[in-house]
C-alpha cells in the first residue's frame, strides 16, 4: 500500500490512511489536517499494512466525479452535447472515480448536484484511493496508470457551478472552521455513550444532523455514515435496525442542507427535564468496580495524592496493567514522569512488549496545554475506546495551562473542561496522580484547591507505611477520602504489600474494614503511646494476612516498629486473643504467628471482610 501512496504523492495528491476495507479514517488526528505528501509520514502509515488510503480532494486541488451507476457520468455528458476528456479514472467496487483539476479560483463542495447516479467529491471531501480494497473485496485500480489528471472542462464547472443567489447565501453565512467534523465527532460520541433506552433516538437524532451538513457539502457521506454506525455497533445496537435508523434520519436530514451550524444554535435538550418514569423504569445499573483492591469506578474520575515516593504511580501503572490484560485500551497522559521510568516500572509489573504496543497510547512529557486541547485528548481517548485513562500528574498540568492549584476558579475549570469529560462523557475510568509536600503530611487530601476533592468521584490517600525500593520490598497503605458513589465509603482501607524480590514488582491489596481500624485503635490505648501502638496493630494484621505464620524475625525484619515496641504490641495482641503464636520456640523452632480473625470485629469466621464486596 506504501507504493500507492508514494505513486498518489507523486500526483500531487495529500493522503491519510482508513481503516482496512473501509472508509474511515484510521487516525486520531483530524484527517483534514494530517491528509500530507510527505514521504515519511506515508511510509509511517502504510509500509506493511493493510489499511486503505484516502484522498483528500481539496488539499489535492481536486474534483473527482464518483460514479455509482455504471455509465451514468458518460450520459451526462452525452445528454449536454459534450464527451467526458481523457483522464485518471479509478475503477471502484461498483463505479468509477473521474479525477478532474480545479481551476484557479474556484471552489466546490460534497454533494449530489444535477449528476444523476454521480456524487462529486471536492473542498473538505475524500475518496478512498487506488490500491484499497473494498468492503466487497473489489480492488480499487486505474483504468491507465499514465493517465493524466485533466482540468475539469467548462461544461462540467457550469454544471456544478451553484446560481448567484445560493452563492450570495453561502458567503452571507461561512461555516465556522471545523465546525462539520467536530459535529461529526460530537454526534459519534453521544450515540456511542447513550444511555439504554435512549440509544435508538440518540442515533437518529445523530444521522438527521449530519444528514443536513453532508447534503450541504460539508461532510461526505460515507464518512457519516460508516462512523455512526460503527458507534451504534459500539453502543450495543443491532447492525440491521442502526442501518435502517440511520438511513432514515441522514434522509430527512438532507432534505434540509447547512453547511455551518443551525439557525437556532440553542441546545434545547439542555432544558428538557429529565423523564422519571422512564428512568424508575429502566434505572442505571449499580456502580462497577474493577481493578485490584476493587477501588476504581468505571466511568469515574480518580485523585489519588500522596508524597512523593509514597507509591502512587505503581498503583496506577498495575491498574492499567490489568485493563490491558482484560483486552481493554489504556491511555497515559505522562507530564511527569517520563517514559524511562513508565515502562521500566510496567516491566517490572509483568507488562510484555508486545502488550503494551496492541493497548497502550503513551503520550510523554510534550508540554500539552490540557485546558486548551481537552477536545483532543477526548478524541484521542474516544478513538482508541480507551478504558482507563492515567494522567501524571496534575501539579504539572495545571502549570503548563498556566492556572493556580490553590484557586479553586482555575482548579474547576481544569477539571471540569480536561478531566470529567473524560469519565462521564467517554466513559473512561480517569484516575489523576497529585502530590502531597511533606509540610502538609498530616492532612490526606491533595495539596492546593478543595475543588480537586469536590470534582472527583473519589478520592485516595497513599502513605507508604514501609518504604520500598528495587532492591527492598516494602508496604504502601490507601486510605479513601471520598467516594460519591458509596459502594466503600469514605475512610475505607487497603494495605497493598510491594514486593520487589528478582527485579519484578508484585503487589498483594488486603481490604481493611474501618470496624476493624477501629477496634485495633480501641485496644491499642492501654499501651503506653496509644496512637502509635494503634498503627504498629494495624500493620502487624496486613502483614500476617499476606505472611500468615511468619515468624518474629520475619515481622522485625518487616521494619512494622522497633525490637521493644513490636515486642509489647504482640503480646497485647496475644493476651487479646487476636493472634496465636505455634511451636512457641520449643526445641528452637520458630515461634509462628497467625491471626484470630473472629477475634476481630468485622470479620467472618473465613477471613474475608463482613459487608465487603470480594
Amino acid at each position: 500500500m506504501q507504493e500507492w501512496g508514494e505513486w498518489l504523492a507523486g500526483r500531487g495528491c495529500h493522503v491519510f490512511p482508513l481503516t482496512p476495507g473501509g472508509k474511515t479514517p484510521a487516525i486520531s488526528a483530524s484527517w483534514t489536517n494530517a491528509a500530507s505528501r510527505d514521504s515519511a509520514k506515508i511510509t509511517k502509515w502504510f509500509a506493511a499494512s493493510d489499511r486503505n488510503i484516502g484522498v483528500h480532494c481539496g488539499r489535492s486541488g481536486l474534483l473527482v466525479v464518483d460514479e455509482d451507476e455504471p455509465g451514468a457520468f458518460e450520459r451526462f455528458a452525452t445528454q449536454a452535447g459534450h464527451e467526458v476528456p481523457k483522464t485518471l479514472v479509478v475503477r471502484t467496487g461498483k463505479g468509477k472515480h473521474f479525477y478532474f483539476r480545479v481551476p484557479d479560483g474556484l471552489q466546490f463542495g460534497n454533494g449530489r448536484g444535477p449528476l444523476s447516479g454521480c456524487d462529486v467529491r471536492a473542498g473538505n471531501g475524500y475518496v478512498v484511493g487506488p490500491g484499497s480494497v473494498h468492503e466487497s473485496g473489489a480492488k480499487y485500480e486505474p483504468d491507465d496508470l499514465d493517465a493524466p489528471v485533466a482540468p475539469m472542462p467548462d461544461w462540467l464547472v457550469d454544471a456544478l457551478t451553484p446560481e448567484p443567489a445560493r452563492v450570495a447565501e453561502r458567503v452571507a453565512a461561512p461555516a465556522a472552521p471545523g465546525y462539520a467534523e467536530v459535529a461529526l465527532r460530537d454526534e459519534v460520541r453521544s450515540v456511542r455513550n447513550a444511555r439504554e433506552g435512549t440509544r435508538n433516538e440518540t442515533l437518529n437524532g445523530a444521522a438527521f444532523n449530519l444528514g443536513q451538513l453532508a447534503a450541504g457539502g460539508a461532510l461526505h457521506p460515507d464518512e457519516v455514515q460508516t462512523a455512526l454506525l460503527d458507534a451504534a455497533l459500539t453502543a450495543g445496537l443491532d447492525e440491521a435496525s442502526s442501518r435502517k435508523t440511520i438511513k432514515s434520519g441522514f434522509d430527512a436530514g438532507a432534505a434540509s442542507p447547512r453547511s455551518g451550524p443551525a439557525a437556532t444554535p440553542v441546545d434545547a435538550g439542555a432544558w428538557e427535564p429529565l423523564d422519571l418514569a422512564q428512568w424508575f423504569r429502566s434505572p442505571p445499573p449499580p456502580a462497577q468496580r474493577f481493578g485490584s483492591g476493587q477501588m476504581l469506578y468505571r466511568g469515574a474520575l480518580h485523585w489519588l495524592a500522596g508524597e512523593p515516593e509514597s507509591g502512587k504511580s505503581i498503583l496506577m501503572l498495575q491498574w492499567a496493567l490489568e485493563e490491558m490484560r482484560l483486552g481493554n485500551n489504556v491511555v497515559l497522559l505522562d507530564e511527569e514522569a517520563g517514559p524511562r521510568d513508565v515502562f521500566a516500572k510496567l516491566q517490572a509489573l509483568g507488562a510484555s512488549p508486545d502488550l503494551l504496543a496492541s493497548h497502550l497510547t503513551y503520550l510523554p512529557p510534550a508540554g500539552r496545554n490540557l485546558l486548551r486541547e481537552a477536545e483532543t485528548l477526548r478524541d484521542v481517548v474516544g478513538d482508541r475506546r480507551a478504558t482507563f485513562v492515567g494522567v501524571d500528574g496534575a501539579a504539572a498540568h495545571l502549570a503548563i495551562a498556566d492556572l493556580n492549584e490553590d484557586s479553586a476558579t482555575d482548579v474547576t475549570k481544569f477539571v471540569v473542561r480536561g478531566l470529567l469529560p473524560l469519565a462521564h462523557s467517554v466513559n473512561a475510568s480517569v484516575v489523576v496522580l497529585d502530590h502531597m509536600t511533606k509540610s502538609v503530611s498530616n492532612t490526606r487530601y491533595a495539596r492546593g484547591s478543595g475543588a480537586k476533592l469536590a470534582k472527583a468521584d473519589a478520592a485516595y490517600y497513599v502513605e507508604a507505611v514501609q518504604p520500598f525500593s528495587k532492591v527492598s520490598s516494602g508496604r504502601v497503605r490507601i486510605t479513601s477520602t471520598k467516594d460519591r458513589l458509596g459502594e466503600f465509603g469514605r475512610n475505607a482501607v487497603w494495605d497493598v504489600n510491594v514486593d520487589t524480590s528478582d527485579s519484578r514488582i508484585r503487589l498483594g491489596f488486603s481490604h481493611l474494614t474501618t470496624e476493624e481500624a477501629a477496634s485495633i485503635s480501641a485496644r491499642a490505648s492501654r499501651g503506653p503511646n496509644p496512637g502509635k501502638d494503634a498503627g504498629i496493630r494495624t500493620d502487624v494484621v496486613s502483614f500476617l494476612r499476606a505472611n500468615p505464620g511468619a515468624s518474629t524475625r520475619a515481622l522485625r525484619e518487616a521494619k512494622i516498629a522497633g525490637k521493644d515496641a513490636l515486642e509489647r504490641v504482640l503480646n497485647e495482641m496475644r493476651e487479646a486473643g487476636e493472634i496465636r503464636v505455634d511451636s512457641a520456640g520449643h526445641g528452637g523452632a520458630p515461634r509462628k504467628h497467625f491471626l484470630n480473625e473472629p477475634a476481630i470485629p468485622g470479620m467472618t469466621l473465613d477471613g474475608s471482610e463482613k459487608g465487603v464486596q470480594q
